[in-house]
């Protein structure tokens, strides 16, 4: 039987004390989830343009500060495409996005789930308000301006147009806008016949864009856009920023923030609506060859 060893003396103890804190600091200094000043990164994906989504969530982004003790700075990118990518990068603490985006990003990321908007998506498509289009087969020979060919909404509209008996690519000119604000405008100053957006994008776009267009035809539904946190975050970091964001639905800063943006309310994701939108993921991947 081996000799037992003597218990380690007083500044023993200090000596390692001292160390355990200084890893912990170091840890600290590393980890933006743990560090308490440093801001939290909310990734907003770019269906309007960069000036438009850092407004629209501002009085989110200052609640959160708020309540939180510490900064919040809103990010977006240039593109859909740039968004997810980052996304899959972990680039962000916390975002929110389109429902397939959200999904590729627990998928490929590890996201976790936090909230959706109430109201659900449909695509629509719109056209002149004054304009000759009266159906979907009057599109026949034109342009239609889809926010980006991965874009959940761009999937659903190009189905509408299948649906009205058209041939995407063959019947149609689709061209990518590269946001829901910039395929309305197209139509708008006349460049496309029609543009795939939804309600909640069109509800946020200045009067000069939505006043001037109608809808032509609506698709059917699907999850609205989803907050999703890193995993960078700790269980009980997500857990209490799922809350904040439920919590925020009910204040009145909340809610003039989602009856301005036809958001509907804000709740809790369900796995069965998450399982619901694996093609539209499984889709975004192809196109971008994710591996």
């Amino acid at each position: 039987m081996p000799p037992s060893r003597p218990l380690p003396g007083k500044d023993m103890i200090r000596r390692i004390t001292a160390r355990l804190g200084a890893f912990l600091l170091a840890l600290l200094a590393f980890s933006p989830a743990l560090a308490a000043d440093k801001p939290l990164e909310f990734g907003v994906f770019p269906n309007l343009s960069a000036r438009t989504v850092v407004a629209l969530y501002q009085p989110l982004r200052v609640y959160l500060e708020k309540r939180l003790g510490r900064p919040v700075n809103i990010y977006t990118a240039p593109d859909f495409k740039v968004f997810v990518q980052r996304s899959l990068k972990r680039e962000y603490d916390f975002l929110v996005a389109a429902p397939h985006f959200a999904r590729l990003a627990q998928q490929e990321a590890g996201y976790r789930p936090l909230a959706v908007y109430s109201r659900e998506l449909r695509a629509i498509l719109v056209v002149a308000k004054d304009g000759p289009v009266k159906s979907v087969a009057d599109l026949k020979g034109q342009a239609v301006a889809l926010p980006d060919p991965i874009a959940l909404m761009s999937m659903f509209a190009v189905q509408l147009l299948r649906d009205g008996g058209l041939r995407p690519e063959k019947d149609v000119t689709l061209t990518n806008a590269r946001s829901h604000d910039n395929a309305v405008s197209s139509v708008v100053h006349g460049d496309s016949a029609a543009a795939a957006t939804s309600a909640a994008p069109l509800a946020q776009m200045p009067d000069e864009l939505k006043n001037k267009v109608r809808i032509l035809a609506t698709s059917d539904k699907t999850p609205h856009q989803i907050f999703m946190a890193s995993p960078r975050l700790s269980a009980a970091e997500t857990e209490g920023l799922g809350k904040l964001l439920l919590d925020f639905a009910a204040t009145p800063e909340g809610r003039r923030f989602i009856e301005t943006n036809k958001f509907g309310g804000i709740r809790p994701i369900t796995e069965a609506e998450l399982k619901q939108l694996d093609p539209y993921a499984a889709e975004v991947k192809r196109m971008l060859d994710i591996r």
